[in-house]
């Protein structure tokens, strides 16, 4: 990438150029790289010496064209642009471009005190409530779309990626922020930090087709996963998720419910708790739910009704095929149904997830 700009503000539109170097400031955030290396980044990038100088005559850096360290003072006729994080002034980025392409120079200082602030807000703690800030911004579909596409570039999200929103509850903020992270670096993907409203966690993962929710089965809790959208159409995705999340059950399972996966069961899902408590047969599971051996014999029912063998439900509950019957044949005589007729099952199938979406809450 050395003295990249030279080179580009030659062969490329100017479209392409801007494309180039936003990608390239987009990987050093998303790579979460420290400032020096960011600096230094950037007077390779330019082929010509990048500062920045801290307003408090701390933590400043410069360098030259090939990495060397190049002094601290910000040299007469540079380029300069103030960087700003949440508390306020922080320093100044400069450049000392050696290109008549005064556009794309300014472009590279833009991007680079932009990603400069993002990192700073990293290493001073105020890093995470920015993140936050953007990621709701992001997901909220009133804010236009020229906005959207910037919060998801203050992210480290790039504008052509897919993105999934994970949902998730009965989790700890700690334990689901250090979950992605560990994650998320192993895997070599990006992901938010989670923001927490009334117990439910939300963060965002870049989707490149290559994970598999089944990720999210050892983290504890309830998940629901959006469909993959656009970056900056994610609140579609949040919407999916949280809908995904209403066929999830702490007493029924599944633990993980992935939109992509439900089929027809996204139109179920698309019922609310109240109505689904409408229901004579939902109303008589819920309360057999509280009852002592109510949530086995729910549980026996809900794995007969989907595997619709006896054997087959039994090795899923890991249960002896007789000891099932028996819970089978009671939950039969204390609903009134009779689980052998094939139409009764499906009518039972659908009522036990209208009974999770009940308790979504």
């Amino acid at each position: 990438m050395e003295g990249l700009l030279k080179r580009i503000s030659a062969e490329g539109s100017e479209a392409e150029n801007a494309l180039r170097v936003v990608a390239f400031f987009d990987e050093l955030v998303g790579h979460r790289s420290a400032l020096d290396a960011l600096v230094r980044s950037t007077a390779r990038l330019i082929g010509a010496p990048a500062g920045y100088e801290s307003q408090s005559g701390g933590s400043s850096w410069s360098f030259d064209s090939i990495g060397r360290p190049y002094g601290t003072a910000t040299p007469p006729g540079a380029r300069r642009k103030s960087v700003s994080v949440e508390r306020g002034f922080s320093g100044v980025a400069w450049i000392l471009p050696d290109t008549s392409n005064h556009a794309l120079a300014d472009l590279v200082l833009e991007r680079m005190a932009l990603s400069a602030a993002i990192v700073l807000g990293r290493d001073t703690g105020e890093g995470a409530h920015a993140e936050e800030t953007s990621l709701s911004r992001l997901l909220d579909s009133r804010n236009s779309v020229d906005d959207r596409r910037l919060d998801a570039q203050l992210l480290g999200f790039r504008s052509s990626w897919k993105v999934r929103v994970v949902v998730a509850s009965g989790v700890s903020e700690k334990g689901l922020a250090s979950n992605l992270t560990s994650w998320s670096r192993a895997a070599g993907l990006r992901a938010t930090t989670p923001i927490f409203d009334g117990g439910i966690g939300v963060a965002m993962i870049h989707d490149t087709g290559q994970w598999r929710t089944d990720v999210l089965a050892g983290w504890g809790g309830l998940f629901g996963v959006g469909a993959s959208e656009p970056v900056e159409d994610a609140y579609r995705s949040l919407d999916t998720a949280r809908l995904a999340l209403r066929l999830c059950s702490a007493d029924l399972g599944p633990a993980i419910a992935d939109y992509a996966l439900l089929g027809p069961l996204k139109y179920l899902a698309t019922v609310s708790p109240g109505e689904a408590m409408h229901d004579d047969t939902v109303r008589q599971l819920a309360s057999l739910l509280e009852s002592d051996s109510g949530r086995a014999e729910l549980l026996a029912l809900d794995a007969f009704c989907r595997n619709t063998s006896l054997r087959t439900a039994a090795a899923e509950l890991n249960l002896h095929h007789s000891s099932l019957a028996n819970r089978l044949e009671n939950v039969a005589r204390k609903l009134g149904r009779d689980v052998s007729n094939p139409n009764e099952r499906f009518s039972l199938a659908l009522s036990l997830q209208l009974l999770r979406v009940s308790r979504a809450g």
